[in-house]
Order: structure tokens, then sequence, then C-alpha cells
């Protein structure tokens, strides 16, 4: 391995760290017991190695992650399907903080998305090869927001009334092989 790709496995490594993921190829067959996880495959979602995922999930990722050399990361697993759009809606209002809701009046989904759009910052995604939002892992009782990566994305998805989301989560350390 030279210094340059080190380098970029080292950037790829800081910012995946940063999500709070793990970038490690090999690890024990201890079962995952992410919630989110439970939740990606009651849904159908599959386990993919990155070169395997459908192209817009690829993109996603990379485009998250920045400049990787991908070779390295051929190894890493990913959880990657289509949730119903109102399973999504569900998680991400009950995972936002209590004191935004109230202080912004939010008393449901939809008031949140209302106020998002608002914002007009979102733009209008295609509707074909959709990149899918990057989850957070760790269900409800976790401190984490439901959605890592790719919030405009989702409100644009629900605007453009979509009735699935695609969704990508990284495999946990003992599900690498």
């Amino acid at each position: 391995m030279n210094g340059s790709t080190l380098a970029l496995g080292l950037v790829a490594g800081l910012a995946l760290v940063a999500a709070g993921k793990s970038i490690r190829r090999h690890g024990s067959r201890v079962k995952n017991t992410d919630p989110d996880v439970a939740l990606l495959r009651a849904h159908g979602a599959r386990r993919f190695r990155f070169y395997d995922l459908p192209a817009p999930a690829r993109a996603a990722i990379q485009h998250y992650a920045g400049e990787v050399d991908w070779g390295e990361q051929d190894a890493t697993a990913w959880w990657y399907g289509e949730l119903p759009t109102g399973v999504v809606e569900d998680e991400v209002f009950a995972r936002l903080d209590a004191k935004s809701k109230a202080r912004n009046g939010w008393t449901n989904f939809s008031d949140y998305h209302r106020w998002y759009i608002a914002l007009g910052t979102t733009p209008q995604h295609a509707a074909q090869g959709r990149w899918p939002v990057l989850l957070s892992g760790g269900g409800r009782g976790s401190s984490e927001e439901f959605i890592w990566d790719g919030w405009h994305r989702f409100h644009s998805y629900v605007r453009s009334g979509h009735r699935t989301i695609p969704a990508i989560l990284q495999a946990a350390v003992e599900e690498q092989r």
C-alpha cells in the first residue's frame, strides 16, 4: 500500500468513524442486534459488498465519504433496501429532539416536513436512480437521528409522493466477512 492509498484510506476511515461507523474488514460472526438493521431486514433489505450495491447506493456512499480508494473498501458490507415512506417518517419523527418539537409546534411528521420544506433549501431529486439515505443505526433508544445523511433527498422523496425510501446502513464489524 503506497502513501497516497494509505492517506485516502485514513480519510475514509475518519469520515466513517465520525459517522459512528466502522470500516474494519474482518470480525466475528456475532449476530447484529442493531434495531435499525432489524427494521431494514423486516422490509426485505439485504447485505451487500460495496461493489455489489446498486450504482445509486455506491454514489451516495462515495459522495458522503469523499475521495477514497474504493478498492480498499470492497470488503465493506452494507445493508440496503427500500423502506415504506411511512416507516421512515415515523422513525424520523420519533427521534427528533422533544425541545425542537415543542419549540416549533410539531405534533406529527407532516408538521415537521412542512417546516423543513418551507426552509426553501430542498431541491427536487430525480425519480429514477434515487440515492438512498444513509441511516445512523442504533434504534430509537440511541442518541442518533434516524438519518445520518440525505435529509434533502428524503424530504424531496416525501414531497414527490414516493411510496418507498431507499436506505443504506453500514454493516457492523461483526457482520463483515
